[in-house]
Parts: C-alpha cells; structure tokens; sequence
C-alpha cells in the first residue's frame, strides 16, 4: 500500500475545512478593524463640525468647509467598505515588493550667487488596506551609504540626510508623507549616493525602499599619488 493510500481518508476535505474557517476567521478581524475605524472617522468628524458651530456665527465659508468634510469622509467610508468587501483576507505573511523613492538633491545658485541644495517634492508612501488601524504618527527612516569625498565620514553625511527626512502618517491613514524638513542648524549635505528604507517597528512593517543622490563634484585627485 502506497504512502498516498494509507492516508486517512477525509483529510484533504479537514485541510480544505480548516482553511475556509481560518479564511472567515481573518474576514471578520478585517471587518472589526474598518468598523473600528469607521466609527472613530465619523466620530471626529461630527466633533469638528460641533466645534465649528460654536465657534461662531454660521456663515457660507462655515458650512462649505463642513460641506467639504463631509464629503471628504463619505469618500473614504466608501473606500474602505469596498476594500473590506473585495480584498482578499490574508493571515499569510507573504514577501513584499515594496515601492521606490528616488530623491534627488541637485544644486542650484540663487541670485545671490550662493549654491544650494533644492528641497524634494513630498510623496506618499502607501500602508496596505490590511494593515491600517493603530499606525504610529511617524514612519522609521534609515539610510547607508557613502560620500563622493572620502575625507568625509560617511556617518556625518548620512546623519545630514537623515535630518532632513520625516514620514509621517496622514489623517487618512492611506499613506505616510514623505517630506525633507527645512531648518537653519541643519548640517550640509554632503554629495554622494545612499540607500534607505522606510519602515514602521510596531507593527513590523516595510513601506518603502529609498535611492538618494545628492549631486556634488567628484573628489579632487592628488596628481602626484
């Protein structure tokens, strides 16, 4: 008797039971977190329009602005009642192909005459429909790599990169912002090419792969070495 014959019969159709009720299983948390959501969205919103109203006399500009939120909610209820009803459940956890962010520091000369690095469009980063719910209100950013210079230390360039990037979580909670920040006491960048990676620790999650070039001149070379 063959190894596939002596297999009690019935466990394929147990197997196939299992996976149904663990399928159901994954739905219904998946329904329990977008009712949840729900539910806090809605609750938001009529306290902003509470607060507007008394805040003063009711005007057009008062009641288009609700107007506008209300709409704006309306969207995404349906959004997410439409991924729930047609997105497949996953309890699996499966490898990602993760999304690319390419920024891209070029150096300009204002009418001063001065050179200076140009700030990056912001771009959204996509959270998965499954995976919305209690987000952190920033994203983790790393980055490695080297500066053009050698003489430079290349933890002093990635530190002057990671001081300008932020990833934050927008109220939809669809996505998080990525955006470089723009201050005084922040150090120069140094030129050169890094990668990154944006990711969340609780939960565990990648969001997106990053390639940064800042744009510079290659490293003098000493004629005599």
């Amino acid at each position: 008797m063959t190894e596939e014959q002596s297999a009690p019969r019935g466990s394929d159709d147990q197997r196939t039971v299992d996976e149904a009720w663990n399928r159901v299983g994954v739905y219904m948390e998946n329904v329990q977190s977008t009712w949840d959501r729900l539910a806090k969205r809605n609750f938001d919103f009529w306290k902003d329009v509470a607060t507007s109203l008394k805040s003063g006399p009711v005007d057009a500009d008062k009641l288009a602005a609700n107007a506008a939120r209300a709409m704006s909610v309306a969207q995404q209820t349906v959004e997410d009642l439409w991924l729930t009803a047609v997105e497949p459940p996953q309890r699996e956890v499966y490898v990602q192909v993760l999304p690319t962010a390419f920024l891209f520091f070029d150096k300009v000369t204002d009418a001063e005459g001065k050179q200076h690095y140009t700030g990056q469009d912001p771009v959204h980063v996509p959270v998965s429909h499954q995976r919305r719910g209690d987000l952190p209100a920033r994203a983790e950013i790393t980055i490695s790599g080297n500066p053009l210079d050698p003489r430079i230390r290349a933890v002093d360039a990635i530190e002057a990169l990671t001081e300008r990037l932020e990833a934050t979580l927008q109220s939809t909670s669809r996505s998080y912002l990525l955006q470089t920040v723009a201050r005084a006491d922040l150090k120069p960048l140094v030129p050169g090419t890094y990668d990154g990676l944006v990711y969340l620790i609780k939960p565990t999650l990648p969001l997106a792969n990053l390639r940064i070039v800042v744009e510079g001149p290659p490293p003098e070379v000493d004629p005599e070495t």
